[in-house]
């Protein structure tokens, strides 16, 4: 019903997910996760996708264990907060999920510890890893944090500039 009002509005855009996973791994076994909450994504996505909308996921953490089940089997369009600290790389998804549009993946904790140059350095890498495949929005792996240092966040976008 909220899906249905929302393409009523003019929304094109499902922007859903929620903090799944830490470094290790999704906080639910993938068993768990395959029979209890990815039929709830399958059911939301599809849904979407009848009304003409694009289900964007937002998580960061570790989700390799269940990548499959989220971007093949519940057919999700877009994947963001991608954690490049905990082993989530871009141009790897984009590989394996070549749809698949992907937003984050530069290391909060970089942005916020690094030099200007590391930032611009590991950005530069993400961009060029991904220019195969394109459908790209580099940013923060999930925020910027506080005391991040405004020339990191310009060397970021020095990068794609």
């Amino acid at each position: 019903l909220q899906l249905k009002s929302l393409a009523r509005l003019g929304i094109k855009i499902i922007w859903g997910g929620g903090d799944l996973a830490d470094n290790r791994g999704p906080v639910y076994g993938p068993d768990f996760f395959r029979r209890y909450v990815l039929p709830c994504y399958k059911q939301i996505v599809a849904c979407a996708h009848s009304l003409g909308l694009k289900y964007l996921f937002r998580s960061d953490g570790n989700l390799w264990s269940i990548a499959d089940d989220l971007f093949i089997e519940a057919g999700i369009d877009g994947y963001g907060e991608i954690d490049y600290d905990a082993g989530m790389r871009i141009p790897e998804l984009q590989e394996r999920y070549p749809n698949l549009t992907c937003w984050g993946n530069l290391s909060c904790r970089l942005l916020r510890v690094g030099t200007p140059r590391e930032v611009k350095e590991l950005a530069m890498q993400i961009v060029e890893g991904c220019r195969r495949h394109g459908r790209l929005i580099l940013g923060s792996s999930n925020a910027i944090l506080p005391d991040t240092p405004p020339e990191n966040y310009f060397a970021m976008i020095e990068a794609i500039s």
